[in-house]
């Protein structure tokens, strides 16, 4: 799958009587972070000179900003939010599994036949993503007999920027002293890239 990927930008002086030198291209992350972008091929750009379709590669997941910056007798910048461009090719990070098994003394205990909310994974993204960006889903579960897994709902929610809380409301179940295992899928919403992780569990146990 691609890592990286191409912004188009479009750069042109205006309102200014000189020519700059060159123009410094940098692309900067969600935590500020800049690096310089090759860019021998924007020299001496003269004023009102229109450079269309200028291409600069090497974005990743979680860069923000394009500036260009001009250098010499001119020294002005502009910059071009790719933030939302830069997450195409994003994938999830695997969860943090609270419950990682596969022993029982390793896996969550619901109680019998009780409905119950539990807090059982912890997913790291950017801190200018939402909860929403997000949703989870469930890929299979082995050694018990609810086929769908034991919860009858999710949510995610926002612990501290960047991280989220992946909860789960169970359904009432019998007991149950084998240790499951369920496959859960987190999926980033704006572009249906996806994570599975884990969740060991019993009942009454």
């Amino acid at each position: 799958m691609p890592q990286f990927q191409t912004s188009t930008i479009t750069i042109q002086y205006t309102g200014v009587a000189i020519s700059p030198d060159n123009f410094q291209i940098n692309i900067i992350d969600y935590l500020g972070a800049s690096r310089i972008y090759n860019n021998t091929d924007v020299t001496k750009v003269s004023r009102g000179t229109l450079l269309s379709g200028y291409n600069v590669t090497g974005i990743t997941a979680g860069d923000v900003t394009i500036r260009a910056t001009a250098s010499g007798a001119c020294s002005t910048y502009a910059d071009v939010d790719i933030s939302q461009q830069a997450l195409q090719f994003y994938i999830p990070s695997t969860p943090t599994e609270l419950f990682p098994g596969p022993t029982t003394g390793e896996a969550h205990s619901f109680g019998l036949n009780s409905v119950e909310t539990i807090h059982f994974a912890t997913l790291s993204g950017f801190t200018y993503m939402e909860s929403s960006d997000f949703s989870i889903s469930h890929v299979s579960t082995t050694g018990n007999s609810v086929s769908g897994g034991p919860f009858s709902s999710f949510s995610i929610t926002e612990s501290t920027p960047g991280v989220f809380l992946i909860s789960g409301t169970s359904n009432s179940m019998g007991t149950d002293t084998s240790v499951n295992q369920s496959v859960f899928s987190v999926i980033y919403n704006n572009n249906g890239n996806s994570a599975n992780f884990n969740f060991y569990w019993v009942v009454n146990l």
